[in-house]
């Protein structure tokens, strides 16, 4: 007979390797915009993984990695691949347009004199 406890545990494991996984996602895409090379002893610790599996993993990705050095050189995103961030959007914001020097300068005074009000 299974008790409610063997369901919790499940869920929980299975929560928890879920989590780990896209926690592991997210870290690979942050190192591949971030660094244009990095240590795999460095990367290994980064994302929580022996550093020969960190290695495999890289290799996967399509990544390089010199073995002689030790270093690993990640693939930088593309603009259609995922970033694993949901904080940054895959493409760039429309740029916004300059302000003319005059208003600007209208803009700094009135906040100064609200400032002093």
């Amino acid at each position: 007979m299974i008790s409610w406890e063997d369901d919790y545990c499940q869920v929980k494991d299975c929560g928890m390797k879920c989590g780990k996984d896209a926690t592991r996602r997210r870290a690979f895409g942050l190192v591949s915009r971030a660094y244009p090379s990095i240590s795999a002893d460095d990367f290994a610790a980064f994302v929580g993984l022996p550093v020969e599996e960190a290695v495999k993993g890289v290799l996967d990705q399509g990544w390089q990695a010199d073995l002689s050095t030790r270093m690993i050189m990640p693939k930088k995103p593309g603009p259609q691949e995922p970033t694993f961030n949901r904080f940054h959007p895959l493409s760039e914001p429309a740029p916004v347009p300059p302000i003319p020097n005059e208003q600007q300068l209208a803009r700094l005074t009135d906040y100064v004199a609200f400032l002093e009000n």
